[in-house]
Formats: C-alpha cells, structure tokens, sequence
C-alpha cells in the first residue's frame, strides 16, 4: 500500500524505476494523502521518466493518463482507455519508447487486427491524449505520428426517421422496454445515466420536471439537470417507476437493451439495424431537436444551449457556469409553458 499511518500523520512509499521514494503526507486525512500521494507520484514519474531517464513506452503513458484521471473521468472512459491496451498487448511495439516509427508501426498494426476505421480513429485519439499530458516535461513529438489519413469514421450519426420510429415502437410490445425507448428517445439522456437513476432523483410533480444527474455519474463531471420536454418522457417514466420493484428506476442490463433495439429494428426492416444501439436515441434526439422535429417551445426550435443543457454535453466557460444550474432548468420552463 502506498499510503500508510504514522501516528496521526498519513506517509506515502512507492518506487519508481528502481528508485524508492518515502516521506510524509502531512495530513490526517487518507483522501487528501492519496490524491496528494498520486499527485506527487505522476510528477516524478514524468520528470524522471521523460527528463532524467529514457522516454515512457506507449504502455507506459496510458497508465499515467489512467492514474492521473481515475478519480475525475468516467468509468467509461477509463475503460476505453484499457480497451486500448488490450488491443495493443500483443504488439512488441506497444513496450518501446514512443517515436514516430513506433506510432506507424501501432497504427499498422490495429489496422491488421481488422478493426474498423472508427475504432482505430478513437485509438490513436486516445494514444494522442496520453501523449499530450505525458509529454509535460520532454520533448514534444510530431503531431504526424498520429495521422490518420486514409482512414474515415463509421457514421455515428445513426439516427431514426419519424416513420422509422413509429413502426419500430409499434412493434414493441414489452411494456417496459416500450416506455424505455420512449424516455430514451424523448430525454437524449446517456444509457448510463438511465441505468444509474434512483428513484429519490426523479422529480416528475414540479413546475421543471427533470431528472437530476450527480457529477459523479455524469460522463462532464457537471450537476445535470434532464428536463421532461413533453407528456410522453413524462408517463413512460411513471410506468417505469411504477414497473420498478427497486430503488432503481430501470433494472436492466445495456446488452439486453442493445439486443432488443437491434430486434425491432430488424423487424422493423431498417436498413441500419445492426450499426443501432442505445445510443442511437441520443442522436436521434439531437437531431430532431436541431432540424425542428420535436417542437416544444410552441412553434420555436430548441437552440443550441438547450440542446447542449438538455443532453449534457460541454459548453464553452462563459456558458457552462450558467447553464447546468437549476435556474435555468426554471428558465426554460416558463419559455415552454408561455402561453399555454
């Protein structure tokens, strides 16, 4: 254990390239001497791996980018970035120091696993990031090691037209995964979110009927606030609820929810059935929401702040401060409700 109590004082001990290093924390407080332990461990080991020593491998930067993200990103991301080293471990290249030769080599070998261009795309975005934060104290690289040319992105904007989802929710006669898509259609809200909502964090008899999103579970790191734009996100989540025989909204796994989607879609003779996913409800809500499908503001399109406070993705400094507050969840309400 790398923290450990002396007395009242918490002390930290790691090693680092042979190197021991030990000393106080000079806290009493076992999170504040672990985030301070971590702290301290990831700036040695930059100096001393990327300055004094031999540059870090490509192994070697995702694990600095995961310890030092642990506690700040979302688990999906985290577990993105060890998706990357699992593709990547069998690859001798992978424990070399990162160069533009063994980056060419990397890129050559994800593209022999049959990986589609999408998922290699992301890979090297990743490999990017880790670059960039490992690469404080040396020598800054070519940006080149990281092209990505000749490679193109799957469509991500898989979404449903509104005669695709008519017939696909016809034909769903699960009651609960019925008022599932529903929500998840009428929300734009994450599958995690979903999955992770607790009854105690519904709030359907207000004036702002919303959904409130904790940081912790939020992929921005940002308090969300999911407003209830219309009475079907409304009643679907009653039944859900009403459904819910725990203190968790939905009781299902994101498998078993893909599964399905891609069932009816199939039955429902869309031609993208495969590439359709949880998430393609996110999009479809983005989407429509863009080019004046869903109206709720009373003949007005929803703009792009609203868009971006409703499905929770980041907004520039001066926006984000004001937008993920309730007041504005308040706001947005009495534009929707003026003139009923």
């Amino acid at each position: 254990m790398s923290v450990y109590k002396r007395g009242e004082i918490y002390h930290y001990r790691f090693t680092i390239k042979g190197q021991r290093f030990r000393n106080s924390c000079r806290t009493s407080n076992k999170k504040l001497a672990e985030e301070f332990e971590a702290k301290l461990k990831y700036e040695l080991y930059n100096g001393i791996a990327l300055g004094k020593w031999s540059p870090l491998t490509w192994e070697e930067i995702i694990d600095v980018y995961i310890e030092s993200k642990q506690n700040i990103a979302a688990k999906g991301t985290i577990d993105m970035f060890k998706s990357i080293k699992t593709h990547l471990k069998d690859s001798k290249i992978f424990y070399k120091p990162v160069d533009t030769n063994t980056a060419n080599i990397l890129k050559d070998y994800l593209k022999g696993l049959k990986l589609s261009d999408s998922t290699i795309i992301v890979s090297l975005s990743k490999l990017q990031a880790c670059y960039n934060l490992a690469k404080k104290k040396g020598k800054t690289l070519e940006n080149t090691i990281f092209d990505t040319d000749g490679l193109t992105l799957n469509s991500k904007d898989v979404f449903f037209s509104k005669d695709e989802w008519t017939n696909f929710i016809s034909l769903v006669k699960e009651e609960d995964y019925r008022n599932l898509f529903i929500l998840m259609l009428n929300t734009g809200a994450r599958i995690r979110e979903l999955l992770t909502l607790t009854k105690d964090r519904v709030f359907l008899d207000t004036d702002t009927p919303h959904i409130f999103i904790p940081m912790e579970l939020n992929k921005t790191r940002e308090l969300k606030y999911i407003p209830l734009l219309c009475e079907d996100a409304k009643n679907s989540l009653k039944k859900l609820l009403s459904l819910s025989k725990t203190h968790f909204v939905i009781n299902k796994s994101i498998s078993a929810i893909n599964y399905r989607i891609k069932h009816y879609a199939k039955l429902s003779n869309i031609a993208r059935a495969e590439k359709m996913s949880c998430h393609t409800f996110r999009h479809t809500f983005i989407t429509w929401a863009e080019t004046g499908v869903f109206d709720f503001l009373n003949g007005k399109s929803m703009d792009s702040r609203l868009i971006k406070l409703t499905v929770g993705h980041s907004l520039n400094s001066n926006i984000t401060e004001n937008n993920y507050t309730h007041r504005q969840l308040e706001d947005y309400f009495k534009l929707l409700n003026k003139g009923n």
